[in-house]
């Protein structure tokens, strides 16, 4: 059986209809064809119906398509016949292999200049503008910051990648069966590269959402370290620090005595029967030095209080003292304290009024005996220029008798400063600073008090107040209608001094003590609000959890794919053999005979004139066959002369 090679063959046992030729573009393609391995080679008719045999009748089935503008015709005769070689290109196709070729070069369309790749940013960034209501509804991050975090975010993805599909110069092959064996193996190469490409696209999105998730919680981790920090550059408080501390332990001592010289001379004690009187006051003004007159105060008074045998006091005493003078309190019966662990059996405080804003430069002073609690100290506000201003130094000695104090200065240990309040109301802008001197500033995590340019530790805005930005209330908050505590507060505590809340640290500064002096300063009322100040230094130091650093945002990186593909090409020829044509003879030319003169003469029938006859029943047997014989002798006899005159006609 012959083929013809500029028809489309399908070999298979499925005939695909409707296959389409391909175009002029081919066929200039397929002249430039790049050989396997013979340039030259063919397949024929044999060998294509050969390789049809090996393929299956699915959608790899080898489709041969003759290249239109390729054919090359050769004849060749002999005496008898005449043979016609008709050599041509053809492209060796299947559907699956169309079918890869289309997606591949469909998905590089869509992702022209990019376009999948920003399609994806796109919806990722959308995705994560969603997700960040959830950490504003939280309060981990307002709109503005959340929006501002993303934002930023978004600057850093750039739309770059994407996936090309190049076709390369065809390959002419020896046979169909290698022909399709090529597309067979390009057929999954592009379909796994398309498939790649589309896992790598969902991937990419996955990866973007993880890193908006991550700018957002970064943008939350930073805002709160920042929050617990201060935004300060200084030495950071670490659990660590605090628990692993071996110099100065200073804890509570609740059982401690003292005995308080004044460098005036005797010391001012207020009456404890006038001290109970104004109890009930309001704590400022307990201490409105304007309030008192000066009978209320005398050295006698000093053994109202309670007093041991060793004429030490064992509980809080008051009294009042004046600007320029120097109490100096000696603390014993230490239980608690040590030093590098070596007990602390005495502890000796020094406490200078350096200023006051009242008018007689008077304050009143509860001194504790627990040093651990050290003072509370106020005065009315006379003139609002003036600080309330004291100035303590501590000294610790391994021994009752000692005179001479440890040395601190490689002290590793934290001092808490702690209910250091900042509040901004009608009454004034009450500030209460500590400044360290040449003891070391360690910042409290989430503290509000940080260490400022002056050289003073305190809080830049409102801590006392939620209303005003705290972070919490400094006093407790009660439930007006059960009477029951919702929140202690960060300035609250327990009778024996401890922090009752853990926010104390919220309120509180830290140092590494190194014995030097520290300055506890309170200024900031309106005139005629007595002001007030409560500070107390020990080592219990309560340290927040400081949140634990996400993994920063990494971008990813974005996707691209490339894939080439080629068309496949054979040879084919077709030969067709046909009988030589003969040379027709000419044949000769016929001589014509003489006419001859017809001697006959015709003979015209006449018409013979029919009678109607009446109508009568139909005659049967003889009569009717009779009849019948009459009239096919009539119709004869009149077809003759028909015939005759006819014949006349031609002949004259």
């Amino acid at each position: 059986m012959k083929v013809n090679p500029f028809k489309t063959t399908l070999y298979s046992s499925v005939l695909l209809a409707g296959l389409a030729a391909t175009s002029v573009a081919a066929a200039d393609e397929a002249k430039d064809v790049t050989a396997t391995t013979d340039a030259d080679a063919t397949v024929s008719n044999t060998a294509a119906e050969s390789s049809a045999n090996l393929v299956k009748t699915t959608g790899d089935a080898a489709v041969v398509t003759t290249v239109p503008g390729t054919e090359e015709k050769t004849t060749t005769e002999t005496d008898t016949t005449v043979k016609t070689t008709t050599k041509a290109i053809a492209e060796v196709s299947n559907p699956d292999f169309d079918n890869a070729v289309k997606a591949a070069t469909m998905t590089a369309a869509a992702s022209k200049d990019s376009a999948d790749v920003k399609a994806v940013q796109d919806q990722a960034a959308r995705d994560a503008q969603e997700a960040s209501n959830t950490v504003v509804s939280e309060n981990k991050l307002t709109r503005e910051e959340a929006d501002a975090a993303l934002t930023s975010a978004k600057a850093n993805v750039v739309a770059t990648g994407g996936f090309t599909a190049t076709e390369e110069a065809g390959v002419k092959h020896t046979s169909v069966e290698a022909a399709n064996n090529d597309n067979k193996v390009q057929t999954t190469a592009l379909t796994t590269a398309v498939s790649e490409y589309k896992q790598k696209l969902a991937d990419y999105k996955t990866q973007l959402d993880k890193y908006y998730q991550d700018v957002l919680a970064y943008a939350a981790w930073e805002k709160s370290y920042k929050e617990y920090t201060g935004g300060t550059t200084a030495r950071l408080l670490t659990k660590g620090l605090a628990e692993n501390a071996t110099g100065l332990i200073y804890k509570t001592e609740s059982d401690a005595t003292m005995t308080v010289e004044n460098s005036a001379g005797s010391v001012d004690y207020l009456d404890k029967t006038i001290q109970s009187g104004h109890s009930v006051d309001e704590i400022l003004e307990q201490f409105n030095t304007s309030r008192y007159i000066p009978s209320d105060f005398s050295a006698a008074n000093g053994t109202q209080y309670t007093i041991n045998a060793d004429g030490e006091y064992t509980e809080d005493v008051w009294l009042k003292m004046a600007t320029g003078q120097t109490l100096t309190v000696t603390y014993n019966n230490i239980n608690g304290t040590s030093f590098n662990g070596t007990p602390v059996k005495k502890i000796v405080a020094t406490y200078t009024l350096v200023e006051t804003p009242s008018t007689d430069g008077s304050a009143i002073v509860k001194l504790y005996h627990d040093p651990t609690k050290t003072l509370f100290i106020g005065s009315q506000t006379d003139d609002t220029n003036k600080k309330l201003h004291v100035k303590m130094n501590l000294n610790f000695f391994d021994s009752e008798s000692s005179v001479t104090p440890l040395d601190l200065s490689k002290n590793g240990s934290v001092l808490s400063i702690s209910s250091l309040n900042h509040w901004n109301t009608e009454l004034g802008n009450h500030i209460e600073k500590v400044g360290l001197n040449g003891n070391e500033y360690v910042q409290i995590p989430g503290s509000s008090i940080t260490l400022h340019e002056d050289g003073y530790a305190y809080a830049t805005n409102d801590n006392e107040f939620v209303a005003n930005g705290s972070r919490f209330n400094s006093d407790p908050t009660v439930d007006p209608t059960t009477g029951e505590v919702t929140d202690e507060g960060w300035d609250a505590i327990n009778s024996d001094g401890t922090p009752r809340t853990k926010n104390a640290y919220y309120g509180a500064a830290t140092t590494i003590f190194k014995g030097e002096p520290m300055d506890f300063i309170a200024g900031g009322n309106n005139l005629n609000v007595p002001i007030a100040y409560w500070f107390a230094t020990d080592s219990s130091v309560i340290v927040p959890e400081l949140p634990e650093e996400p993994n920063k945002p990494v971008l990813p990186n974005t996707v691209s794919a490339k894939v080439t593909y080629h068309k496949n090409f054979v040879s084919v020829e077709e030969t067709t053999e046909k009988p030589k044509p003969q040379v027709p003879t000419t044949p000769a030319e016929p001589t014509p005979g003489k006419p001859v003169t017809s001697t006959s003469v015709p003979v015209i029938p006449t018409s013979v004139p029919v009678k109607e006859e009446a109508p009568t029943l139909p005659a049967t047997g003889e009569k009717s066959t009779a009849a019948s014989v009459a009239a096919g002798a009539a119709m004869v006899t009149s077809a003759l002369a028909l015939f005759g005159i006819s014949t006349y006609k031609r002949k004259h």
